[in-house]
C-alpha cells in the first residue's frame, strides 16, 4: 500500500523515534500548544538508549514531561530544524502545508530526514 500524504499543518501528533525505537510523542493541541511526552515503554527503560541529555534530571533519570509550549517546540526538537535562509527555503518548498514560522509544521514536513538517528512521523 502506498503511504498516505498528510499536509503537515493538519497533523495533530508526531511519533518520535530513535532509529526504530519509539521514544515518545509530540502532540499539537488547539491554540498551537506543543507538548512532548515520553512513551511509557521507553520511560520504563530509564531512558536507554539515551535520546538526549537535555531530557535528563539531575538525578540521572528522565525528567517529567515538559510543559506545553505555545507555538514552539521543546528546544531539542526546534534545534533539529534548519535556520535562516535554509528554513525560508524549506518553508517556501512546502508552501501551503507549512505555515511560516511554525516549528511543528516544519518538523512534520521534514521529520523523516532529520539530523542523526531521530525521526518524527505522523
Amino acid at each position: 500500500m502506498a503511504p498516505v500524504f498528510h499536509a503537515p499543518k493538519t497533523i495533530p501528533s508526531l511519533d518520535v523515534l530513535l532509529n526504530a525505537l519509539k521514544i515518545g510523542t509530540i502532540v499539537r493541541t488547539p491554540g498551537d500548544f506543543n507538548a512532548f511526552n515520553f512513551d511509557e515503554a521507553y520511560r520504563a527503560t530509564g531512558g536507554f538508549p539515551v535520546f538526549s541529555l537535555s531530557f535528563r534530571a539531575a538525578t540521572g533519570g528522565l525528567r517529567k514531561g515538559p510543559k506545553p509550549l505555545a507555538g514552539a517546540l521543546p528546544a531539542f526538537f526546534a534545534n533539529l530544524l534548519p535556520e535562516e535562509k535554509l528554513r525560508e527555503a524549506m518553508e517556501k518548498h512546502h508552501e501551503g502545508n507549512v505555515r511560516p514560522g511554525n516549528d511543528f509544521d516544519l518538523l512534520a514536513a521534514l521529520g523523516a530526514d532529520l539530523p542523526g538517528a531521530v525521526r518524527a512521523s505522523p
